[in-house]
């Protein structure tokens, strides 16, 4: 039977065909997308009006109406770990300082950085997250964890990226004002 109806079927195609539902979702006033009867924070999701979810058996992405990818992890139910943005976290804190120990965020924070950005000075605490940041461009936040000590004094002697030693830059730049040259 099978030799018979050979000739007859189609052959399977090269490429793989593509599995995916999409759906449109949006945003609650904090930041939350359902998927799968499961909140997601996303951030920033209430900024886009328009919100479409591609779902596919694994793995979920959230697409703008212009295209523009805005998340992307696996799906809840898979139970795998999901990549926190610090930058993003970090940056929504220093706008608002004091609701920094609420996030939902802080408990993922190593210890360490934790006590760290616990100061009671709204402004060292400004400081101090502008300090991690920058730190966060050429680091992730383990290997900060790691090497926090030494990162967190070479970066508050005042170097800055581009290893310019701005007391020498100033010096060079202020005017020298001897007595002699100013009497008549």
């Amino acid at each position: 039977m099978w030799i018979e109806e050979k000739g007859e079927l189609l052959q399977l195609p090269d490429a793989d065909y593509p599995v995916f539902k999409e759906i449109e979702v949006s945003a609650n006033k904090y930041n939350e997308v359902l998927l799968d009867k499961t909140r997601i924070h996303v951030p920033h999701s209430r900024n886009y009006s328009v919100i479409y979810a591609v779902l596919r058996s694994e793995s979920y992405q959230l697409v703008s109406s212009d295209g523009e990818i805005i998340a992307e992890g696996p799906r809840p139910y898979m139970n795998k770990k999901r990549i926190i943005d610090w930058k993003v976290i970090l940056s929504d804190w220093r706008n608002k300082l004091p609701t920094m120990h609420y996030s939902r965020y802080w408990k993922y924070l190593p210890e360490r950085i934790r006590l760290y950005l616990s100061h009671p000075d709204l402004k060292e605490q400004f400081k101090r997250l502008d300090q991690l940041l920058n730190l966060l461009t050429s680091q992730d936040l383990m290997s900060i964890n790691q090497h926090f000590y030494e990162l967190i004094t070479e970066d508050s002697k005042g170097d800055d990226s581009y290893g310019v030693d701005w007391k020498n830059y100033d010096a060079f730049l202020k005017p020298t004002s001897k007595k002699e040259d100013y009497h008549e």
